[in-house]
């Protein structure tokens, strides 16, 4: 059964709309600025947070103003906004932290993840009960895959997934206590990267068997898989075999192989462990000469939204023919050869593999192409 992809929104730092954020990438642009002191911690950082002003003036907590900004976006690229209520439609909310800012408020409560999906159903109408996934930074690609599984299992006719993270306190605290956290702008895969700029965005994409529900279905989804390493709480496999198992089932699901792979959205933070780790992996799976990319110089790592709104841009690469440069990078600076883009690319690129990985040892990966 096919799964098409439509009717999608985002909001990060460079933007409101997913055309805008693109844009504003195939112009070199950054949305991460330094941080004096961030959050009273003692040191300057370099976050991408996003603007006040992009997101709708309601007085709900910034977590759910940026989600009400894409499921916005979403709604008005539905042929048949109905959809939504239908008994048929899933709703699925990707999330790391949720709103743990509450915390510092004194909120414990307000932290709980099923808030999210809680304040979604009801400002959006949907019928049926929503389903969380937290699972690090690869809950947004996750999210996907599960919602495409459902869909093609008979559960769900159409699956909403959305994904948001904020730059918080907390969260920021705890990548300053790794020294994890750049000096600079981030440089995924480069030999002079010292480390992930957080960032903060919301994401939206609706998932269907039929997408004559959609205004324009942007792309299919192809096959998808997840794999844990079981290595470490917070450091990769060093040889890759969580990222490189996803792969492999990620392809062989979408009846696929190696060869038909023309691009990759790569999860790339740009610390040293992780970059490391999926050149290996990538080598593993005979993708050393795909052009890759890494988006988190352009907006930082967005956490549970990461691997959402990754793969929203990466389709729009595929729609118009443009891979993106990796911000920042230069010189290569991994074991293993891959293709980094340090130059924008003009091609016909149909088909493209989405990887994530996370804290936990988690993986994830899934292939999708262009409408």
């Amino acid at each position: 059964m096919k799964v098409f992809l439509g009717a999608s929104g985002a909001v990060n730092p460079l933007g409101n709309t997913l055309p805008e954020i693109f844009s504003e990438m195939q112009t070199g642009k950054t949305g991460i600025k330094r941080s004096e002191n961030a959050f009273g911690l003692g040191s300057d950082e370099y976050l991408g947070v996003i603007d006040e002003k992009l997101l709708p003036q309601n007085g709900e907590d910034k977590i759910y103003r940026m989600l009400e900004s894409t499921l916005l976006q979403t709604v008005v690229q539905l042929s048949k906004p109905e959809t939504l209520s239908s008994k048929s439609t899933r709703l699925i909310v990707c999330s790391t932290k949720g709103n743990i800012d509450q915390l510092e408020q004194g909120n414990s409560e307000g932290t709980h993840l099923h808030l999210l999906g809680k304040y979604i159903k009801q400002k959006f109408d949907f019928s049926t009960e929503p389903l969380v996934i937290s699972a690090a930074c690869i809950s947004g690609l996750l999210g996907i895959i599960n919602g495409a599984r459902m869909i093609q299992q008979g559960l769900a006719d159409h699956v909403v997934v959305a994904g948001v993270d904020l730059v918080t306190k907390f969260t920021l605290s705890g990548f300053v206590s790794f020294y994890a956290t750049a000096s600079g702008v981030s440089q995924p895969y480069d030999d002079k990267r010292d480390g992930i700029n957080l960032g903060e965005a919301s994401a939206s994409v609706v998932l269907s068997n039929d997408k004559s529900i959609f205004n324009t279905a942007n792309a299919t989804y192809l096959g998808g898989a997840t794999a844990n390493d079981a290595n470490h709480i917070s450091g990769p496999s060093r040889t890759g075999e969580g990222l490189y198992r996803s792969i492999i089932h990620a392809i062989n699901d979408a009846s696929s192989d190696a060869n038909s792979i023309d691009y990759i959205s790569a999860h790339g933070t740009a610390t040293s462990f992780n970059d490391e780790m999926e050149s290996i992996a990538f080598s593993r799976a005979g993708l050393s000469t795909v052009p890759l990319n890494s988006f988190k110089g352009y907006f930082g790592h967005t956490l549970g939204a990461a691997g959402l709104i990754e793969t929203l841009i990466g389709i729009e690469s595929l729609r118009q023919n443009i891979l993106l440069k990796s911000y920042g990078f230069d010189t290569p600076g991994t074991s293993e050869n891959i293709n980094v883009l340090s130059q924008n690319l003009d091609g016909n690129y149909k088909r493209m593999l989405k990887t994530a990985s996370g804290f936990g040892g988690s993986n994830a990966a899934a292939i999708f192409q262009k409408a």
